[in-house]
């Protein structure tokens, strides 16, 4: 029982170390543990130990927060988007380049076909200075004959990056 004790005790500071946040995990660890056992000595000793539980409480509060805005920022790093070309471009356009290639990749999940993401992520890779990368997209453009949209710039892009 003990040991079980322990780790419940314990285990906010686990999850934390788990995630990667060693010091905050060993730190809500520490403080759990103080927390119970200022609980158990004013209980064998006569004290009413409420006021401990009140402290294990708000730091398991705080566990429950944390967990709470972890979630949710991994939500938003789970970009999901109706019109995911637009929005790429958008993103590109505002130096969001992250965003952009998510986004435009997921463009290419639902048309591995269109030439004009293919193009995007090309100029995408050359603003972000990966130039092998941007050859491979701008390969791939080229290649397709049937798109004349951006078979200019995109000459142009590649005898650029090749010198």
């Amino acid at each position: 029982m003990a040991i079980k004790s322990a780790f419940v005790i314990c285990f906010p500071g686990y999850y934390q170390i788990k995630q990667g946040n060693h010091l905050k995990g060993i730190l809500i660890s520490i403080v759990f543990s103080l927390c119970f056992a200022m609980y158990v000595i004013a209980l064998f000793s006569g004290f009413d130990g409420s006021l401990f539980m009140v402290l294990i409480l708000s730091v398991f509060l705080f566990y429950i927060l944390d967990v709470i805005e972890n979630g949710l920022k991994e939500e938003k790093d789970k970009i999901v988007s109706e019109q995911p070309y637009e929005d790429g471009r958008i993103a590109l356009m505002t130096f969001d380049y992250e965003s952009a290639e998510k986004l435009f990749f997921q463009a290419l999940e639902l048309d591995p076909l269109d030439l004009d993401v293919v193009f995007q992520l090309a100029v995408l890779y050359k603003k972000k200075s990966d130039t092998s990368k941007a050859k491979i997209w701008l390969k791939k453009y080229l290649r397709q004959n049937k798109h004349k949209k951006w078979r200019d710039d995109a000459k142009k892009l590649l005898k650029e990056i090749q010198e």
